[in-house]
Formats: structure tokens, sequence, C-alpha cells
């Protein structure tokens, strides 16, 4: 993601609003970091949280 990118969105007259239910979205991750599932990223390796 480019460092700015919400001035880019901006420019094209997109609104952006940073932050919404953030506390929520963490609980969430450390949720699922704390579950011992398979971690899946962009490089397709898998491992475990």
């Amino acid at each position: 993601m480019p460092p700015d990118w919400r001035d880019e969105l901006e420019s094209r007259g997109i609104a952006v609003t940073t932050g919404v239910r953030r506390d929520e979205a963490i609980a969430v991750f450390a949720e699922y970091g704390r579950s011992n599932s398979t971690v899946y990223n962009a490089r397709n390796t898998g491992s475990r949280a």
C-alpha cells in the first residue's frame, strides 16, 4: 500500500474514513491469533499462528 493512499483516493473524490470499528477488528485478530489456526498469506506459505 503506497504511503499516500489516502491522498490518492481523496484526490479522486473518494472520502476516506479510518479507524472505523478498529478496536473490534483488533479483538478479532487477537482471538484468531490465539486460536492456533493456520494463517495464510499472499505467498501461500501458510504458518501456524
